[in-house]
This record gives C-alpha cells, sequence and structure tokens, in this order.
C-alpha cells in the first residue's frame, strides 16, 4: 500500500499544477467597450478659492446646460462652503486648506445666479460672486 501511496501523491500534485498552469494561461478577456463613452461633452471646470473674504474669481461664465465641475478651494483660516442662489447646488463645509469637487449642470435658460459663503456673516462680508449663464 506504501508503495503505491508515493505515485498517487505525485501524480495528484502534477495534476493540479498542470490544472493551475492551463487555467492561469488563459487569454484576459476583454473589457466591454461603452458605446456612450465620448458621446457627452467634458464637464466645464470652474475652480473657485476662497478666503476670509473673498471668493476668487467673484464672477464666472458657463453656457446654458452645461454640466460644470466646481472645486472649491480654502485658502483662509475658517470653515467656508458655496452655494449658488435659487439652485440646490452646495457645498460642504471646507476646512482650511482642503478643497472640494461638487458636479452639477447649469440651467437650459441664460440668468445671472449669485453665489456665496452661507457662514453667518461671510456673505455680507464679501464672499459672493456671481455665477452667468448664457
Amino acid at each position: 500500500m506504501r508503495k503505491l501511496l508515493l505515485p498517487l501523491v505525485l501524480i495528484l500534485v502534477l495534476a493540479a499544477g498542470g490544472y493551475y498552469l492551463w487555467i492561469s494561461g488563459e487569454e484576459p478577456k476583454p473589457t466591454p467597450i461603452d458605446e456612450t463613452a465620448g458621446t457627452q461633452e467634458a464637464a466645464v471646470e470652474i475652480s473657485v478659492t476662497v478666503k476670509e473674504y473673498s471668493c476668487t474669481p467673484s464672477k464666472t461664465t458657463v453656457d446654458a446646460g452645461s454640466t460644470v465641475r466646481l472645486t472649491l478651494k480654502n485658502s483662509g483660516n475658517v470653515s467656508h462652503n458655496l452655494v449658488i442662489d435659487d439652485s440646490d447646488v452646495a457645498t460642504t463645509l471646507v476646512s482650511p486648506g482642503d478643497s472640494e469637487t461638487i458636479d452639477f449642470t447649469v440651467p437650459d435658460e441664460a440668468g445671472t445666479y449669485e453665489f456665496y459663503c452661507s457662514v453667518p456673516g461671510h456673505k455680507e462680508a464679501g464672499m459672493e460672486g456671481t455665477l452667468v449663464v448664457e
């Protein structure tokens, strides 16, 4: 019985190794192609830097219906956010030295929208600006 055990174990080890080499040698499966890729317009990149008590730039213009990627950078000493009036667009409070990026779509109709820091007293101190939609 012992004479059969060693050859049997050897055959099992070789078979397992061969199976492993066989499955690891498979060609990688192709990644499906996204049929919608490249058909959408790229987002308009807007960066607004805030500090006590200003927003830079204080005015920016975008096309109606555009997708916007807004990055709020806080270079101040206290937390700030950015809210756009007449919309549901707002960042969270961003700590000093940090930033936050949000994506949104501007309205399809032209208009002027005020943006500002909603921390009490900051808008009144000058932390405001204008988003112009053309």
